[in-house]
């Protein structure tokens, strides 16, 4: 339906701050363009009223969290690091580890004694001087392959 000016309309009032009532002032085509409160008389740019967009993003909302029919969402929980530092050592001797140095030039799947931190894996070597170790407490960047 046509808006034609006089005609009442919903909208939100930036000056209430609210939806209220409005009275169309200007069209342009089918767009309303200025609307005057009536609840504060203040004249203005036309603006939809806040609960149907609430309302919109809600549907929005639910319909996106809500999985399609038949297909199983299940997602997958990230792993503990002591688990994956447990399942890297096992079956491994850990008195075989070497002891960490800056001078050390480990390899990927090696196992490092660090004073601090204790036994680790490399993970990947990230740069020629730079390894990611996975240590009981998580990862860790270490320097090595300096001399």
């Amino acid at each position: 339906m046509p808006y034609i000016p006089g005609s009442p309309i919903d909208a939100y009032c930036a000056n209430c701050k609210a939806d209220t009532k409005h009275v169309v002032l200007e069209v342009d085509g089918l767009q309303v363009r200025e609307v005057r409160c009536e609840k504060c008389r203040t004249s203005g740019e036309f603006r939809a009223p806040r609960a149907g967009l609430r309302a919109g993003l809600k549907a929005a909302v639910k319909r996106k969290s809500v999985p399609p029919p038949g297909r199983k969402t299940t997602r997958r929980r990230a792993e503990p690091p002591e688990e994956i530092h447990r399942r890297l050592l096992f079956g491994r001797d850990r008195n075989n580890a070497e002891p960490y140095s800056i001078k050390l030039k480990p390899a990927v799947n090696d196992m490092i004694s660090h004073p601090t931190f204790g036994i680790g894996v490399v993970t990947a070597i990230t740069d020629p001087q730079k390894v990611r170790v996975l240590f009981e407490d998580g990862e860790r960047m270490l320097v090595c392959n300096r001399e």
